[in-house]
């Protein structure tokens, strides 16, 4: 089991990769390089860079500034994938690390319940409240630790899915194909980062739906009395749930990227029924 979750979890690393290298070729190289150069009303010709910047201190469309500029722009969105790939890289293991301690969790208390000598079941007792104490505090530190990151990725990924699925309509009735592919592709790339965040939240509130079943299951008469007591702790932290969040108020959950797709296909038909 520990193995196939590290193994989706890779797939979907190895994935997001794949996301940003698209990203990075797609909107920093392919459209600015295949849009050409544009001649305004005024007979000026512009050559479109990979961000739309205003420069005051010099033209930037002379050479060597254009080509100076573009490789700049163009470094600083490696620079900058490179730091979304990283930040996901550190939630991932963290979430991945996380379900593997709530997994060992349930190991320890399958083989409390299994245990016979009153002696080792106190020991047991102890180990299992200090794992299950240590882990939460773990997930709490991760929270805090990466709630921003996670904040500005889904907030930033649901303002992107507006603008590519808008330019994806225009592309379309343009019918510029590589255009199209570009910004088709990018969208479904933002789908799928918020969609990554949104499913390892729901991983950890799936782990600990499994631990709070189990504890409230348990052969607790097999049982001397006062052992049976003591899994009241476990009892009561277990059903105290703990959820990733962007910030402090976005849950990250599959539910969250449903609406997060229901808001971008509503802004679309808006954007259709102006036109």
């Amino acid at each position: 089991m520990f193995v196939n979750k590290y193994y989706e979890s890779d797939i979907k690393y190895t994935f997001e990769i794949n996301r940003l290298f698209f990203r990075l070729l797609g909107l920093r190289l392919i459209i600015p390089l295949t849009s050409g150069k544009i001649v305004t009303s005024q007979n000026i010709t512009i050559r479109p860079l990979p961000s739309m910047v205003y420069f005051i201190f010099f033209d930037v469309q002379r050479s060597p500034a254009y080509e100076i500029v573009f490789f700049l722009q163009s470094l600083t969105g490696v620079v900058r994938y490179t730091v979304t790939i990283a930040s996901l890289g550190i939630v991932t293991l963290c979430v991945m690390h996380f379900c593997a301690q709530l997994d060992i969790l349930i190991t320890l208390i399958n083989n409390f319940l299994n245990e016979r000598q009153t002696e080792k079941l106190n020991k047991r007792l102890a180990i299992i409240v200090e794992h299950q104490i240590k882990t939460r505090n773990f997930l709490r530190l991760v929270q805090n630790a990466t709630q921003y990151i996670n904040l500005i990725e889904v907030v930033s990924s649901s303002m992107m899915i507006c603008f590519a699925g808008y330019y994806t309509i225009t592309e379309w009735e343009n019918h510029n194909v590589i255009r199209l592919c570009s910004y088709t592709i990018g969208l479904l790339m933002l789908l799928f980062n918020i969609f990554i965040y949104c499913y390892l939240g729901e991983q950890v509130v799936e782990q600990e739906k499994k631990v709070a079943l189990l504890v409230c299951t348990l052969e607790w008469y097999r049982l001397p009395v006062k052992n049976a007591k003591a899994l009241i702790i476990i009892m009561a932290n277990s059903n105290i749930s703990l959820q990733l969040k962007a910030g402090k108020f976005i849950d990250l959950s599959l539910k969250t990227f449903g609406n997060v797709v229901k808001m971008a296909v509503t802004y679309l038909n808006l954007l259709r029924s102006f036109e």
